[in-house]
């Protein structure tokens, strides 16, 4: 139980009515039907629907107490406040002690990179003997113990709870994804991020926010609203990047491939089928490493996560004994070893920039044909679907167009969609079933080929008008393999 005056207290602009003297919370919620005697209920206006139109059933549900943007005066006790996504946020971190208080905090933001970062910064940490954590699209991780969330950046009272956690368990630096959405939302407001991070930004939640300046002014309020003593690290070679760079001018790091004046610059680096080697000059050091990753984007994540760890005054040495260690995240370039011969990989890229570097970078370490599957997903950005198919079949040798989350759009409809950004004379292969299509291109690719399975990475389910069901590319592709070598071995 949680004393409520103190709580209140830190809400900025707030009217109280009624009394709260001596009044207590055991948890806060937005869903009505978690309420109960003990709750504070804080009405939310999401897109679809008003918490305040909940009030009366958190009522019959004991609730008592109440955070509202406009009064509703039969309630017993209400809080009338401006923004209630930001006093949800506040009043989550009081319940639970303020604990990123109690923790080096790291935000990673952008279109692409931030899982791999998040995670590259949380193993940097752990070799070089500090205990981390990350929270991202894959989940956070306490220890060994791994969870699953729903959001990429958890909501409020998750979030915090989570962070509570990670403190008792002697967690201290947290490297988190903060997406554009949990900017525009507020679920981030008041956490005092020692470090943030900023990737690069390209199309993506454009059916959210618009339009690409509305979607740079949500990842742009993470640094506006910086504690003063942090320090920011920009990717200058993305024109948002430097934008990023003129709001927090005097606490920033700069890192960059082609300005040899960026504080973090790569002077040379080199690409191979097995990894990347790479020199890093910061200042008078440099710093000459190895890594398992593939491709010139992880080199930026490379050089976006030992710059954090710099920053957060990790051993620079520790540092860059650490990086060649890191092995790509889940669906992120993730090789499927168990197909022999043909080179087989696993992407999360579902934007047509992400797809773009993910396909240029595979067609340098691709001997035979390079094969792409890959679908988008429904509900979301129509506009984005030719050009992906564009894309596709200007890098790619083999385009097998199939269904990703079609949610409540018919599949073959998104399906047609990309291939209409398909060049007439270049030949593709339309399959709406998602196995189907794996198994298509990995039964026609030979073994000097590379076969890559987009959009869906990591992700273990997919989702229909109707229903949600269990589907992951890695373990149909190992299905797949595991028949192969059944059929070999008779």
């Amino acid at each position: 139980m949680k004393s409520l005056k103190p709580l209140l207290e830190l809400l900025p602009e707030k009217q109280i009515i009624g009394e709260i003297e001596g009044v207590s919370i055991e948890n806060i919620v937005c869903d009505s039907r978690k309420a109960k005697n003990n709750s504070l209920f804080v009405a939310i206006r999401g897109e679809k629907k008003d918490g305040h139109t909940f009030v009366q059933d958190a009522l019959r549900r004991g609730c008592r107490l109440f955070v509202l943007e406009r009064d509703v005066p039969e309630l017993p006790v209400r809080v009338i406040v401006p923004d209630a996504r930001k006093a949800l946020a506040l009043l989550a971190r009081g319940l639970f002690d303020m604990p990123d208080k109690k923790l080096r905090m790291v935000a990673v933001t952008g279109t692409n990179g931030k899982t791999t970062v998040a995670s590259f910064v949380r193993h940097i940490c752990e070799s070089s003997g500090v205990r981390a954590s990350a929270i991202g699209t894959l989940g956070y991780n306490i220890g060994g113990k791994f969870v699953k969330t729903d959001l990429t950046t958890p909501d409020p009272v998750t979030l915090f709870r989570i962070l509570y956690d990670m403190v008792s368990s002697g967690v201290e630096v947290v490297a988190m994804e903060v997406s554009s959405h949990s900017m525009a939302q507020s679920r981030v407001t008041g956490i005092g991020f020692q470090v943030a991070v900023f990737t690069n930004l390209s199309e993506d939640h454009l059916d959210y926010h618009g339009d690409m300046e509305s979607y740079f002014e949500a990842k742009k309020r993470l640094f506006s609203e910086l504690p003063s003593d942090s320090i920011a690290i920009a990717n200058i070679d993305d024109p948002y990047g430097r934008r990023i760079v003129n709001i927090v001018s005097d606490r920033v790091w700069t890192y960059s491939l082609e300005d040899p004046a960026a504080d973090f610059f790569v002077p040379k680096f080199s690409l191979t089928g097995d990894g990347t080697s790479l020199l890093i000059r910061h200042k008078d050091m440099y710093c000459s490493i190895g890594t398992q990753l593939l491709g010139k984007f992880n080199v930026y994540n490379t050089i976006s996560a030992v710059a954090t760890c710099f920053a957060l005054g990790l051993d620079r040495e520790a540092v860059c004994r650490a990086v060649p260690t890191f092995v790509s995240p889940p669906g992120r370039l993730e090789r499927v070893k168990e197909v022999r011969g043909t080179k087989v990989f696993i992407d999360y890229a579902h934007t047509p920039d992400a797809l773009k570097n993910l396909l240029l970078t595979l067609r340098e370490i691709t001997e035979g044909r390079l094969i792409i599957v890959f679908g988008c997903g429904g509900d979301r950005e129509k506009e984005k679907r030719p050009i992906m198919g564009k894309i596709a079949a200007e890098i790619a040798d083999l385009v097998v167009i199939t269904s990703d989350n079609p949610r409540s759009e018919p599949p073959e409809s998104i399906v047609e969609e990309i291939a209409s950004g398909i060049p007439p004379k270049f030949s593709y292969v339309a399959i709406v079933d998602r196995r189907d299509a794996i198994r298509y291109a990995l039964s026609t690719a030979s073994p000097n080929d590379t076969v890559v399975i987009a959009g869906k990475g990591h992700e273990d389910y997919q989702i229909f008008a109707d229903k949600t069901i269990h589907f992951s590319d890695k373990e149909v592709v190992i299905e797949w393999a595991k028949e192969q070598r059944g059929e070999w071995s008779q």
